[in-house]
């Protein structure tokens, strides 16, 4: 499990330079938008980032709403272009 340090160090370091639309977002953001890419359910990311799952909720209401996607699989194959993850 993450401990609060381990995420931020964890999912910052992989943010993608110069990726444009994923720039767009918050580092808070950007660390949902990795653990949900990565597998993690909304209210696993909010447990290890130590968050309600409102919040977590709304960042991701945020997040579709930056990177102009529809459906969960559409950010799941945006994260795979940008680098965020592997196929």
């Amino acid at each position: 499990m993450y401990s609060v340090h381990d995420s931020r160090v964890l999912l910052d370091r992989h943010r993608p330079v110069g990726s444009g639309q994923i720039n767009r977002l918050t580092q808070r953001e950007f660390q949902v938008l990795k653990l949900f890419s990565e597998g993690h359910t909304l209210p696993e990311c909010a447990r290890i980032l130590h968050l309600s799952s409102k919040t977590v909720s709304n960042h991701f209401t945020q997040i579709r709403a930056k990177l102009g996607v529809s459906s969960p699989a559409e950010m799941a194959r945006l994260s795979i272009r940008q680098g965020l993850v592997e196929p």
